[in-house]
């Protein structure tokens, strides 16, 4: 992995151990739960490389697919259906002069056809978008920059370790250049600035310093889209929308680089109906034609029709430069350029996948996954704001939604809106395009707080979702997890398998808070709301700001409001957390009836939520905190929730109390804290708490079989208060999954031999969680 500035966030500080999850498929792991899938780590000697005159294609091929069962074979749900030509004309841009299409280059015999094909899609981007149809080399950008950014040598830590500057590479690439942020060596870079020797074999090794120095255009490709693969295993109808499809995006975006199958002595008609892992060269769609005939093509296709495609190996290659690709053809890799921005939107970059994409991960299943970054702002005690997000849509017909945390806490995720994304539905916004995109929030989050985390939820209804990741044998910042809640509750960070390819960019922010401070009286039991004005106005009160009450057994700060509490005097100071500055300021104080004793304060509750426990279970003990003169404590149990029909529990005076498990039993739980002034005429005053319910029940876990053999299996059988429970309503899990499994029916399947090996099986009853273990003796 390489050194990354931005890489300032403790991400250890947030790791939570996790089981990873069965359906979640992982890379270089021997787990019966877990397998590789399309994560193949490309080196040097994968490049397949064929030549024309001495040109050298130069194409790596793609680190992913789509397909788990056939990776050679695109069924017509990979390619878009609702994306069809709007045009009846029959051919484009077939004539001497090609609209919007910059000039003829010539990658020489370096192998950076990648890279030119990608900065020509980027010029026709340009081109297409400002009309421009007089000064066709107006942008101009450098393949050689691109190269050396993207490659390690010469000290470049942000480039691949096994490339030189002019080897193979993919649109991948060219799009982490693109993308990244400029201290990691981005581009694009004109090619005036950095241009490729004429007649050149290679790029010699120079200082990363000197690739860093180039002056860039200050772009940012935003949105990237693919169409899917085809190959010769397509259905004629498949073929025909793969057609409409391609023509709709060069109409709209003036071109699309494609991957083929080049081959000695290639001439003006090119038809190739190669395996699609034979891809070895990377070009340009640039218009096409109905009419142009089968056979023009040595080796003829079925029917006429083919793309013009713009090729790296200059003009006296082809036709002047250009080539004819049969409609037939096997095309992979396929990429076009829907938004490129000014790099203004935004003031701070925030990434680990500088690298780009690499890899992906998956479940084994349709469904969810969920993927999280945790970032560190990058000047501490000034705020920033959230205003976009970009990530990587791993399968078509994908919906998203998009959380952050303001806290860097996972359990502080908040969905937040987006603008330029897909229609929004209930499962999130549709993508109907694998790619890369970039979505703004509808409403700018602001980062008061050091650390905070934004996160994508993915759910496909069709196919099994992924998670897109750089690859690297060292990750520092991916975490993921099959739904959101998992991750929430648990989370693992993976660092075997690579960064989570998820940027987070953020405009620096001006914070105000004005408060309505002052001298405030109040009597014993009265509030005051908190009055006061934030910039900007989505500032939380209760996340962004601390308050502390000098005297919480006088005033105490709650949900807004300071609240009298007990006689006296108290100051309630406001700071904002990030800069620790002073907001506001209440001098409180408090009276009371000189002749009575004043209430007990309950500054902490006891807690209303259900306690549930199974018959001798350890039981977590109740508690209260009260302030006041003299304190004491009385707890006792109701079988109603009302303090009416209440029994005093004998020698339960203290300010906790833990409730007995000995048999069944379901009771509500409440304590009086009474306060004592003796020097008051009415020398006592009573509160009594909330109620908490703990309902004790008999739970009994019993197996057909005590010890098992290898291979061998038993069966649980669960009981809750003398009935049976379904097996859908338990959750088991396995103290030693290396010598027991359990499934989720219950069955226990010994899975190695250990000697009077003991495994404890644990049963949850899901939703209200009571609990009972049983041990199975492994031989």
């Amino acid at each position: 992995m390489s050194k990354k500035l931005l890489k300032k966030v403790l991400v250890t500080l947030l790791i939570i151990c996790m089981v990873i999850p069965s359906n979640l498929v992982l890379a270089d792991t021997t787990s019966n739960n877990l397998e590789q899938w399309s994560t193949k780590k490309t080196t040097v000697g994968d490049f397949s490389k064929g030549s024309e005159s001495g040109y050298i294609p130069g194409i790596l091929p793609g680190d992913y697919s789509y397909d788990e069962k056939d990776t050679t074979k695109y069924a017509s749900k990979y390619i878009p259906k609702s994306y069809g030509a709007s045009t009846s004309d029959g051919t484009y841009n077939n004539g001497s002069t090609k609209a919007y299409v910059s000039s003829i280059k010539n990658q020489y015999k370096t192998e950076l056809c990648w890279s030119f094909s990608a900065n020509s899609a980027l010029e026709t981007y340009h081109l297409k978008q400002t009309n421009e149809v007089t000064n066709l080399d107006k942008y101009d950008y450098s393949e050689a920059h691109m190269g050396y950014a993207m490659s390690s040598y010469g000290g470049n830590s942000y480039g691949y370790s096994f490339r030189s500057p002019a080897d193979p590479g993919n649109f991948e690439l060219a799009l982490a250049y693109w993308t990244r942020s400029s201290a990691a060596v981005a581009g694009p870079v004109l090619e005036a600035n950095d241009k490729l020797p004429v007649n050149a074999t290679g790029l010699s090794t120079r200082a990363v310093s000197v690739t860093q120095s180039m002056p860039t255009t200050n772009e940012y490709v935003a949105n990237v889209s693919t169409l899917g693969n085809i190959d010769a295993a397509a259905s004629s109808t498949e073929r025909t929308q793969y057609v409409k499809n391609m023509k709709q995006a060069i109409l709209d975006h003036g071109s699309v680089v494609i991957s083929y199958e080049a081959y000695d002595g290639q001439g003006k008609a090119v038809y190739t109906t190669a395996a699609t892992d034979k891809s070895n060269h990377a070009v340009v769609v640039v218009g096409w034609d109905d009419n142009y005939s089968a056979s023009n093509f040595s080796n003829s296709p079925a029917k006429n029709g083919a793309f013009l495609v713009k090729n790296s190996w200059g003009t006296n290659s082809g036709d002047n430069g250009y080539f004819w690709l049969s409609y037939y053809s096997t095309i992979t890799d396929n990429y076009y350029i829907s938004e490129v921005r000014d790099r203004s939107f935004y003031q701070h970059e925030y990434e680990y996948d500088e690298l780009g994409l690499g890899t992906s991960l998956y479940r084994r299943t349709t469904g969810e996954v969920f993927y999280a970054s945790p970032y560190t702002l990058s000047s501490a005690g000034t705020a920033q704001q959230l205003t976009s997000l970009a990530t990587y849509t791993m399968v078509p017909g994908s919906y998203l939604k998009f959380y952050v945390s303001r806290t860097g806490n996972p359990s502080d995720f908040e969905e937040v809106d987006v603008t330029n994304a897909g229609t929004k539905t209930s499962n999130g916004y549709y993508f109907e395009k694998t790619g890369y995109y970039t979505v703004d929030l509808a409403t700018a989050v602001p980062l008061l707080n050091s650390n905070y985390m934004v996160g994508v939820q993915v759910y496909n209804p069709t196919e099994a979702p992924g998670i897109p990741l750089e690859y690297s044998n060292g990750a520092n910042s991916y975490v993921a997890s099959c739904d959101k809640d998992t991750f929430v509750n648990g989370f693992s960070q993976l660092t075997k398998q690579g960064d989570c390819c998820l940027k987070a960019f953020t405009k620096d922010l001006a914070v105000s808070a004005n408060f309505d401070s002052g001298n405030v009286n109040l009597n014993i039991g009265e509030s005051k709301q908190l009055s006061y004005t934030f910039s900007p106005s989505n500032l939380n009160l209760n996340t962004d700001f601390e308050i502390n009450s000098s005297n919480a057994g006088v005033a105490q700060y709650s949900n807004g409001s300071i609240k009298a509490v007990a006689p006296g005097s108290a100051t309630i100071t406001v700071k904002l957390k990030m800069s620790n500055q002073v907001c506001g300021t209440y001098n409180v104080t408090v009276n009371a009836p000189a002749s009575y004793t004043d209430a007990p304060a309950i500054t902490k509750n006891v807690s209303t939520k259900t306690k549930n426990y199974v018959i001798g279970q350890n039981a977590s003990k109740l508690s209260v905190k009260a302030v006041g003169y003299k304190i004491s404590y009385q707890w006792y149990k109701s079988k109603t929730k009302s303090t009416k029909n209440g029994i005093k529990i004998k020698g339960a005076t203290k300010s906790t109390f833990k409730p007995s498990t000995k048999k069944a039993s379901a009771y509500y739980y409440y304590v009086v804290v009474t306060n004592t002034n003796p020097t008051k005429t009415v020398s006592t005053a009573r509160k009594t708490s909330k109620f908490a319910k703990v309902v004790v029940k008999k739970m009994t876990v019993s197996s057909n079989k005590k010890t098992l053999k290898v291979n061998k299996t038993a069966k649980l059988t669960v009981k809750l208060s003398n009935k049976k429970v379904a097996v859908k309503k338990l959750s088991f899990s396995s103290s030693n999954k290396r010598y027991a499994t359990v499934n989720n029916k219950g069955i226990v399947k010994a899975k190695k031999a250990g000697k009077g090996k003991t495994v404890t099986i644990t049963v949850k009853t899901k939703g209200s969680n009571f609990t009972k273990k049983i041990k199975i003796k492994v031989k």
